[in-house]
């Protein structure tokens, strides 16, 4: 049997050929089930329509019992079609000849071009034409940039593309291919496989001089299409799909979109079901639909409007200016005249189609005609924040927050609008009706109505400002921090900030960096740090989860390096006060404006840190992480969002930080000005100079991100040193230990017994005492450890530190030894000895030891087991403690 008698064979016994080739029965079942293919959760329905063999999956794709079966032998139905097609023969007890129809028998495919093809069924022909597109492909090779059709459409090739030798393509058809303008010239042939519900369907057959033709048979229309690539797993969250008519539009565009897969419908008048279908199966990506100019008028493809309605996706209709060139209608003829460029500045003003969907409304004269007159005129620039309870709109370069009743002005635009469409109208009582309802919408009560109607048109949630971390907004284009390059403006990225610094590629800063020079004596790798501290900072990015702490003594440039960068980021900075990171007695209030505020800010200054105050660790974490912050402006609702911020502080004083735990110390870069300026050196016009270098300042932090991105941080010798000294002067139990202890593995000491000679040593010193459970915690976190469960010691119940033990003089300031514990000078005592006393028993552990006479941690508890009981089978591991 030939391959079209396999196919006829095996319709209406798909379930039996699946279930011999390793398919479960309970996927055979036309209920929502487990994919067995990609794993996902009720996402996957065997439905076997015509006896077919069909299936989809929501997440992985759909096709036919071939495309089951191929999936099941771990083959590809595209390039393996006949060997799946041979195994389900050999399940069916069929044998496939030398697959006759297909290949050998011409004049059989010389009928399917005619009369024969006529009387076949539709699913025979389609099948035929499947079978035809596998063999063709089989015989084809990946297509190249330099093929014919696609050099002189100058666009480059994509792996889901093949191509072909004429001759061997009429050899495998049996017939010489030709389009609607004729023939096909002998050359190579690009080849476009099209797919519907995830399976072959429909092969496009493309020559050099743009003649094209579709296997006569195939499937396109109800949802076909052409894929550029494969779309990636997941939800494909900000991934752009752009969606266009033919093959060189959707790769022009593609070309023009970035992180986009090009998708051709093949026919305009498929468009609505291909835009339908990818939206859902993929809800969070955005939709771009490419609208042909119609010749005759010039206005878009009515299919490509409907399209992007019915998908909720953007419409983009090329704009070739006021002489649009004849014949020129499509997205590959914009990038003809006026290049590539051109193409990614119009793509990015694509506009949301749905938002100006309300024509049915639009003609009434009531208070929703009045809204939909609203939202269609202004749509695009208006968006309505609940959350925040304000109106954003955008300027051509951000989205601003309205301040200055820029809504009640559109909205007059908008009446003013209904007196011009009265005096355009031919009706005269058309015309007296819309003059008569302008009059009535001048009250200020309608005009405040259209405004409150429209907020659920144009809706946005926080999250979706500012929402791409690698954009940094400035007056000339917005910046890719990925690649440092300079982007046009785009409303839909949703900004709300912007510096107004232009970005210029080729700007210096030398002023800048002599100051860097001065105020870090040189020290380069220093200044290398606070390049890439400050480029980081430009991201959205909190991975790094520092702040950046600058201590002075004063007088030594802090406030101008601060102030240079505040009015860089200019709306992406804000100065928070000092009581948002100090603890206080009061609480905090629910309704915290300073930090609402913080949303979507990437560059964050304290004022001056006051002298001997507290920092709130816990807040300080809050801020510094990627954890989702909670906030609400006054009066308005709580609303979520993930922190873009970078904390900046800087005082004359270090607050107090009473955390041992690495999560808080490891966020703090103390970064040290210790250069002082006399009047005599201090330059009086340095702040002006730098304004004026204020573009080359913002080159040098753009390349700093990058450096960061190559790098990371690093921690620069200064900055090391300075935060461990910074460490060490907070710690108010290191002293302690190094004075009154001794460390190593070999000693352990009763934990009650250490807190009281803590206790002890606080009194004599003066020392602030911290908590017993403080004191525990500061022990565990310095490797000191302490079972959980207790020790019987002399009868009694006890809890142990290993690691630590008292010697007889914990107070005598004159011992002197060696660094051992958190850079203290500990006592001459042997670190880590196991035989300081042999013979002493354990049950006198509770008597405190001189230098000479400490208990091991590991004593020989043979002589001792009338004495020591361990309370609790953690207490050892393999018999030690």
């Amino acid at each position: 049997m030939n391959i079209d008698q396999i196919i006829e064979q095996a319709r209406g016994h798909w379930p039996s050929i699946l279930l011999s080739l390793g398919a479960s029965q309970e996927n055979l079942a036309n209920k929502h089930r487990s994919c067995p293919f990609c794993g996902g959760k009720d996402r996957f329905r065997f439905d076997d329509k015509d006896g077919q063999g069909t299936f989809i999956c929501n997440q992985c794709g759909a096709g036919d019992g071939f495309e089951y079966a191929a999936r099941l032998l771990n083959l590809d139905c595209k390039t393996d079609f006949v060997k799946v097609v041979d195994t389900v023969a050999d399940v069916l007890g069929l044998e496939l000849s030398s697959r006759d129809g297909v290949q050998d028998n011409q004049s059989d495919k010389k009928k399917a071009g005619g009369a024969d093809l006529k009387v076949m069924d539709k699913a025979a022909k389609a099948a035929r034409a499947v079978a035809l597109a596998h063999e063709i492909i089989g015989a084809s090779q990946d297509a190249q940039d330099d093929n014919p059709y696609l050099a002189r459409k100058q666009v480059s090739a994509t792996a889901n593309m093949r191509e072909i030798d004429y001759d061997t393509l009429v050899s495998i058809l049996g017939y010489e291919p030709k389009g609607k303008a004729g023939r096909f010239q002998p050359g190579r042939i690009l080849l476009i496989p099209i797919e519907l519900n995830g399976t072959l369907s429909c092969l496009e057959m493309i020559g050099g001089d743009g003649k094209k033709s579709f296997l006569a048979g195939g499937t396109i229309s109800g949802g076909g299409f052409w894929k550029s690539q494969e779309f990636p797993s997941g939800e494909c969250i900000g991934l752009t799909i752009v969606i266009g008519e033919g093959v060189s539009t959707t790769r022009t565009a593609e070309m023009g979109c970035d992180e986009s897969v090009g998708v051709a419908a093949m026919m305009n008048s498929n468009l609505p079901a291909v835009a339908s279908a990818l939206q859902l199966l993929y809800p969070f990506a955005k939709l771009v639909i490419l609208a042909d100019l119609v010749k005759a008028t010039g206005l878009p493809d009515p299919y490509a409007v409907k399209a992007a309605r019915l998908s909720g996706g953007f419409l983009a209709v090329p704009d070739f200016g006021p002489k649009r060139p004849e014949g020129m209608t499509d997205w590959n003829d914009l990038m003809v005249v006026h290049g590539i460029d051109e193409v990614k500045r119009q793509l990015a003003n694509a506009r949301e189609i749905n938002i100006a969907s309300h024509e049915s409304d639009i003609a009434n004269e009531s208070q929703f005609g009045l809204n939909s007159r609203l939202v269609r005129k202004f749509g695009d620039i208006i968006r309505h924040c609940q959350p925040f309870k304000k109106w954003f709109i955008y300027n051509g370069k951000k989205w601003q927050e309205d301040q200055s009743e820029m809504m009640m002005k559109l909205a007059k635009e908008t009446v003013r609008g209904i007196y011009q469409e009265s005096a355009k109208s031919d009706d005269l009582s058309r015309r007296q009706s819309l003059a008569k309802f302008a009059l009535s919408c001048e009250k200020l009560s309608h005009l405040t109505a259209m405004i409150t109607l429209s907020k659920s048109d144009v809706p946005i949630l926080p999250e979706q400002f500012d929402s791409n971390q690698w954009l940094f907004n400035v007056s000339n284009g917005t910046i890719d921090l990925k690649s440092g390059k300079l982007m046009p403006h785009v409303r839909t990225d949703f900004i709300r900030k912007m510096s107004k610094v232009p970005f210029d590629k080729n700007a210096t800063a030398p002023t800048w960096e002599r100051f860097l020079r001065d105020v870090f004596s040189g020290d380069e790798a220093l200044i290398r740090f606070i390049q890439k501290a400050a480029g980081y900072s430009m991201t959205g990015s909190t991975e790094e989860q520092c702040l950046f702490f600058l201590y002075g003594k004063g007088k030594n440039g802090k406030s101008t390096f601060t102030e240079t960068l505040q009015l860089l980021f200019d709306d992406y900075a804000m100065r928070l006060s000092t009581e948002a990171l100090l603890s206080s007695r009061h609480g905090e209030k629910d309704a915290s404006n300073d930090i609402a505020r913080l949303a979507g800010m990437r560059m964050v200054v304290t004022s001056e840190i006051p002298d001997d105050q507290r920092l709130n660790e816990s807040k300080v974490k809050d801020l510094t992480g990627g954890d989702t912050i909670t906030a609400r402006f006054l009066y308005g609702e709580f609303f979520d969002f993930k922190p873009s911020h970078k904390l900046w502080i800087f005082g004359n004083h270090k607050p107090v930080i009473k955390g041992i735990d690495l999560g808080i110390w490891r966020r703090i870069r103390l970064i040290p000005f210790k250069v002082t300026f006399t009047d005599e050196t201090a330059d009086p016009k340095l702040k002006g100079n730098l304004i004026d270098e204020l573009p080359g300042i913002l080159k040098w932090m753009v390349d700093g991100c990058l450096l960061w991105q190559q790098e990371g941080l690093g921690l620069p010798a200064a900055i090391a040193d300075a935060t461990e000294e910074y460490r060490s002067e907070m710690d108010q139990i290191g002293p302690f230990i190094a004075e009154c202890c001794v460390i190593g593995e070999g000693y352990y000491v009763k934990s009650g017994e250490l807190f009281k000679a803590y206790q002890s040593w606080c009194r004599e010193t003066g020392a602030r005492e911290v908590s017993q459970t403080r004191f525990g915690a500061y022990l565990t976190d310095q490797g000191f450890i302490s079972p959980n469960s207790p020790i019987r010691v002399d009868g009694k119940l006890s809890r142990l530190r290993y690691g630590v033990a008292l010697h007889s003089e914990p107070y005598d300031s004159s011992v002197t030894g060696v660094t051992g514990f958190n850079g203290y000078s500990v006592d001459q005592c042997e670190i880590g000895a196991m035989e300081k006393n042999p013979g002493k028993d354990v049950t006198t552990s509770n008597t405190r030891y001189t230098q000479d006479n400490v208990v091991p941690i590991r004593p020989d508890f043979s002589s001792a087991q009338a004495h020591v009981q361990v309370v609790g089978e953690d207490a050892f591991e393999d018999g030690v403690i």
